[in-house]
C-alpha cells in the first residue's frame, strides 16, 4: 500500500523557525513505509492582485526533496484561502502529473482551503485540530476589531466544513474536541502534543549555549507571541533581579509595548530564532522552564509543545494560563499556577529543586509517557483503518 498525503498547513516549510505539530506530522509520516509523497499546501500573502487573479500565477509547486512537495498558493490579504482554496483546475493537473499512489490522504492542520475537501478522489480526509482558530490574543477596536470578527466568521465557516467533511477528528485537548463536537455532532480523538524523548533527553555536548548569562536563568522556548503574559514577567523580574529571563525563539516584527517593556530590564535577555537542532541545548542550559500565558479565551485550548520538551531535558516547568496542563501538576515536576503569586512562589521553590535526582526522573518518567512517535502512530493507524 503507498499513500500521498497532502497537508494543510498555515505557511511554507521553513516559515516559522520553530518546529509545531504539523511539521511533526510530516516528520512521521516520512518514517512509515506505506508513504510515497507528501504535498505540504500552504497559503503565501500577495499584495499584488493581479498575481493573485492571474491562474498561472495562482499556485506554484517546489520539490523540497525526494518525497516532499510544497504547493503555495498566492493568496490577497491571507484571507481569501479559508474559503476559496486555490485554482481547482491547476490543483488537479499537479496531482495528475505526480504519479498514482493507491491511496490519497488530505490532512488538515488548520482550517484553510476548505473546498479542497469537498473534491472528489480523497480516500480520507482528516482534521488535526490544535488551536482555537480565530480567537485574538490582543484585544482591539474600532476598523481592526471589525476585520478580525469578519476573519473570525470567515474561519468558523471554513472549520465547520472541514469538520463536517472529514472522516476522522482529532484535537488536542478537551477544550477544542468539545467544540468540534458542537460542530458536527461526532466523537473526536483527544492527541495532546508530545516530545521528541530521545532527542532532548540524550546527552549532549556540556557546552553551556547561554553561558554569558548568570544563573539562575529561567527560560522560555517557543514564538515570543502575544498570547504571552509579558505584564507578568515584567512584574517578576523587575522585583527579582538576580534572577534572569531567557526569551529563545523569534520574535514577531509588529509591535508589542508590553514585550518592548519587558526587553528594557537589565536582566532579561533574548536570543531570536534559532536552529531547531539546538533547542535541546538550550533547554539544558536554562535553570528552569516557564509557560507563562495570558488567561485569554485562545490559552484556554493550548497544549503546549514546551511542556514535555521541557521536562525531557530534565528541568522543572512552571506555568499559568493554560488549563489543559493541570493535571499534570507535580511537585518538582511541574507547578500548575493560577495567580501571580503562586507563579512567582513556583518559580523560586523549583530553582531549588533543579538538581534533585528523584525529581529529574519524575521529569524524564512524565515526559516518557508523551513521545511523538506512539502519539502519531495511532493517529496514522485511526486514518488507515479499513483501508486494507
Amino acid at each position: 500500500m503507498k499513500i500521498d498525503h497532502y497537508i494543510v498547513a498555515t505557511s511554507k516549510i521553513g516559515a516559522d523557525g520553530l518546529k509545531y505539530r504539523r511539521h511533526r506530522l510530516m516528520d512521521e509520516l516520512l518514517q512509515d513505509p506505506s508513504t510515497r509523497m507528501i504535498f505540504w499546501i500552504c497559503p503565501a500573502e500577495e499584495k499584488d492582485i493581479k498575481k493573485v487573479l492571474h491562474k498561472t500565477e495562482r499556485m506554484s509547486a517546489t520539490q523540497i526533496s525526494a518525497q516532499v512537495f510544497e504547493i503555495t498558493v498566492n493568496d490577497y490579504k491571507n484571507i481569501s484561502h479559508l474559503i476559496k482554496g486555490m485554482n481547482k483546475s491547476l490543483f488537479r493537473s499537479f496531482v495528475a502529473k505526480n504519479g498514482m499512489p493507491d491511496y490519497k490522504f488530505l490532512w488538515y492542520t488548520y482550517p484553510g482551503f476548505s473546498d479542497l475537501s469537498e473534491l472528489s478522489g480523497w480516500d480520507k480526509v482528516i482534521y488535526d485540530c490544535s488551536d482555537s482558530w480565530g480567537d485574538p490574543w490582543v484585544k482591539s477596536t474600532g476598523k481592526k476589531r471589525m476585520r478580525e470578527l469578519a476573519v473570525k466568521n470567515l474561519i468558523a465557516r471554513s472549520e465547520k466544513r472541514i469538520a463536517k467533511n472529514s472522516d476522522f477528528l482529532f484535537s488536542t485537548s478537551k477544550y477544542l474536541a468539545e467544540k468540534l463536537e458542537r460542530m458536527t455532532d461526532r466523537e473526536i480523538v483527544i492527541i495532546e502534543n508530545g516530545v521528541d524523548f530521545n532527542k532532548f533527553s540524550n546527552s549532549y555536548l556540556p557546552t553551556d549555549k547561554l553561558s554569558h548569562i548568570p544563573s539562575p536563568k529561567i527560560g522560555f522556548v517557543g514564538g515570543i507571541k502575544g498570547k504571552l503574559d509579558f505584564d507578568l514577567l515584567f512584574k517578576f523580574f523587575q522585583s527579582n533581579p538576580n534572577a534572569n529571563l531567557v526569551l529563545i525563539g523569534p520574535i514577531p516584527p509588529e509591535s508589542n509595548p508590553s514585550l518592548e517593556t519587558l526587553l528594557t530590564l537589565p536582566n532579561v535577555y533574548a536570543t531570536g530564532g534559532i536552529d531547531y537542532e539546538e533547542v535541546p541545548d538550550y533547554m539544558q542550559s536554562i535553570d528552569i522552564g516557564i509557560l507563562p500565558y495570558k488567561k485569554i479565551e485562545y490559552n484556554q485550548a493550548v497544549s503546549p509543545l514546551k511542556l514535555f520538551e521541557y521536562l525531557a531535558s530534565g528541568i522543572p516547568v512552571v506555568g499559568i494560563g493554560v488549563p489543559t496542563t493541570e493535571k499534570y501538576h507535580q511537585e518538582g515536576v511541574y507547578s500548575y499556577t493560577t495567580t501571580e503569586e503562586d507563579f512567582f512562589e513556583a518559580c523560586n521553590e523549583n530553582l531549588k529543586l533543579k538538581n534533585d535526582e528523584k525529581y529529574v526522573q519524575d521529569r524524564l518518567a512524565t515526559a516518557r509517557k508523551h513521545d511523538w512517535d506512539e502519539k502519531f502512530a495511532n493517529m496514522l493507524t485511526i486514518a488507515k483503518s479499513s483501508m486494507e
